[in-house]
């Protein structure tokens, strides 16, 4: 009986977190190592933001304005990649059809944790700077600012927030010139007990126990 009252407190304080990897590859199907995921069609045009593409991994992209946003390319146009062969780019002196800053990630379900991976996309433009400088905000159902994260890169290198409840990320460039890209975007669901199904569970036990209690305090007949 005391394991049973133990076990349902504990799932009462704890839930289940689970990561989503989105590493941003080309195809119908992506296969990491987890299983095959949607990912972006093999036609998927370079001018084209990325929108709900993702929809079904609990993520949502969105640009400054409708047309605008950052769109996958195959690695072959920069000259770069943190993982796979694609990444998601921006390049901010394109026409208004193209990418553009700031890029929000709307989650269907709220998250705790976020990353994603930043370059200053140096090795593929002319005259790029050498540094760019990038930050991710975080915001909750009230849009309130919960977390940021800044980061002044070359190379690939992270931008991660955590907090608690957060519905929303935007990533903004504050500094540097020409194109930047991203890859290998993470995020945890945040955990989410369900009490009410275990407060029955742990009521239920509690009345088994006292009905046992009671039968084994009767007078012998």
């Amino acid at each position: 009986m005391k394991t049973i009252i133990i076990a349902a407190m504990l799932l009462l304080t704890t839930g289940s977190a689970n990561a989503v990897l989105i590493d941003f590859e080309i195809g119908p199907l992506c296969t990491p190592p987890n299983g095959p995921t949607p990912c972006a069609p093999e036609t998927f045009p370079e001018t084209q933001p990325l929108t709900t593409l993702y929809s079904p991994l609990a993520v949502t992209f969105s640009g400054p304005a409708p047309g605008q946003g950052g769109a996958i390319l195959l690695f072959g146009s920069f000259g770069l990649v943190h993982s796979g062969e694609d990444i998601l780019a921006f390049n901010p002196k394109s026409p208004s059809i193209y990418p553009r800053f700031p890029e929000t990630l709307t989650f269907s379900h709220l998250v705790s944790h976020v990353e994603i991976s930043a370059e200053s996309g140096n090795t593929c433009f002319a005259n790029c700077a050498l540094d760019q400088t990038f930050v991710m905000d975080a915001f909750n159902d009230s849009n309130v600012l919960v977390a940021s994260s800044t980061i002044s890169t070359h190379f690939f290198s992270l931008l991660a927030v955590d907090a608690p409840n957060i519905r929303s990320v935007r990533i903004n460039r504050l500094s540097g010139i020409n194109g930047s890209v991203f890859d290998d975007l993470s995020f945890t669901f945040q955990a989410v007990s369900e009490p009410s199904a275990l407060w029955l569970l742990l009521v239920g036990a509690l009345a088994l126990w006292w009905v046992r209690h009671r039968i084994s305090n009767l007078p012998a007949t």
